[in-house]
């Protein structure tokens, strides 16, 4: 129920009674929880919704050390599923937050620049998607600039994301 969800220690007492296989969060949210002591988590985490704190990594696989435990992204415009990442416990201590480093089948992902061209590995690009899954726009707004051709694929689109990254030189975003 919702008020399951309301604060730490009912949430604590649902994963008790409950025991769910998966459950997946807005890291912030599940982190708020946590501050009330949780009981046993879901073999698989799954945190989407916004960026993913080094620290909650850390501090979930103090807690469960065989967490399975995924980074998820996507906007609704792409009907949510674009990119993931296979967190594990030893997250670098260069990055503060979880990268995305798998694009989920059928779809695809460039970071470009104010002119559409890819960014080299470490420079700030854009996030643009395309791929089946994209919506064919808003309601009513015929001339929205946030879906473009794709360069790269003629005939087909693109969702500018608003969003910001860097190719990773170990790959990811």
């Amino acid at each position: 129920t919702e008020a399951d969800l309301a604060e730490g220690a009912a949430f604590g007492r649902f994963l008790a009674r409950e025991r769910p296989d998966v459950a997946k969060f807005v890291p912030s949210h599940f982190a708020a929880l946590l501050d009330n002591g949780l009981a046993p988590l879901p073999g698989t985490l799954i945190f989407g919704g916004e960026a993913t704190p080094r620290r909650l990594v850390e501090q979930l696989y103090e807690q469960a050390p065989s967490l399975r435990l995924f980074n998820h992204y996507g906007p609704t415009e792409t009907t949510v599923g674009v990119l993931y990442h296979p967190v594990q416990a030893d997250v670098p201590d260069h990055d503060e937050r979880v990268p995305l480093s798998r694009v989920l089948a059928g779809n695809r992902v460039y970071l470009l620049d104010e002119r559409l061209r890819l960014v080299p590995t470490g420079a700030l690009g854009e996030l643009y998607i395309g791929g089946a899954q994209l919506c064919r726009g808003y309601l009513d707004q015929v001339d929205d600039d946030r879906f473009i051709d794709d360069p790269f694929h003629p005939g087909q689109r693109l969702y500018r994301s608003g969003d910001l990254g860097r190719y990773r030189a170990e790959g990811g975003l």
